[in-house]
């Protein structure tokens, strides 16, 4: 799918605006800011999913460890898909100066947009098994031609409300954002960090992420 990237006042680059395919060749003449444009992109590529809105409702983890399972549909999450790229590029253009090692305040006026077409999620089928070593904690699953992403908790009750609440929103905040935005992007991490694991739970194994081959 493509995307369309517009650039205004990025180093020396006054305004730019170009497509975004399976192949991209940016060409031109020495000092006419191919360079800006290319490291700008490639900033947001390797960092967009910190950058994404995506919020999950303070409802959904309690309703999991109380029911075993939760639905969640993602048509209102497709349908401000654009909006939350935008403030995604928003997030992104405030830290151009640390992406670029420049002084504070040299990208004060620069923007940094992309626009994509409008996700079809009904054509995605998806499916993710979240476990350590010892436990398979929670199943995310979508269905081809179903908007809900169905999280089922798997391992005992009294075990899943040690572990879940810590884990579950940020992995469920980062399955939606792949479901919806991996066509456009790369696949994000998952939410949650090693550091993080090790310090809420640091005489446990290391959680695992397992996705069909």
């Amino acid at each position: 799918m493509t995307m369309k990237i517009r650039l205004k006042n990025l180093g020396i680059v006054k305004k730019a605006e170009f497509s975004l395919g399976d192949l991209t060749i940016i060409c031109g003449a020495n000092n006419t800011g191919k360079t800006y444009a290319t490291y700008a992109l490639y900033g947001f590529l390797q960092s967009w999913n910190q950058h994404i809105p995506i919020h999950v409702s303070n409802s959904i983890i309690p309703a999991l460890l109380e029911n075993d399972v939760v639905h969640i549909d993602l048509t209102p999450y497709a349908q401000e898909a654009q909006q939350k790229v935008s403030e995604a590029c928003r997030d992104y253009t405030r830290q151009l100066d640390r992406i670029f090692a420049a002084q504070t305040g040299r990208f004060r006026d620069s923007e940094f947009h992309i626009q994509i077409e409008p996700p079809d999620i009904l054509d995605k089928e998806y499916e993710r098994k979240l476990r350590t070593a010892n436990d398979l904690l929670f199943t995310c699953l979508k269905s081809k031609g179903s908007a809900d992403l169905t999280v089922t908790l798997l391992v005992e009750r009294e075990r899943g409300r040690e572990i879940v609440p810590y884990l579950a929103e940020g992995i469920i905040r980062n399955t939606i954002i792949e479901i919806i935005f991996s066509n456009f992007f790369s696949r994000p991490l998952y939410g949650f960090s090693r550091a993080h694991w090790r310090r809420d739970f640091p005489q446990r194994t290391e959680l695992r992420s397992q996705s069909p081959a």
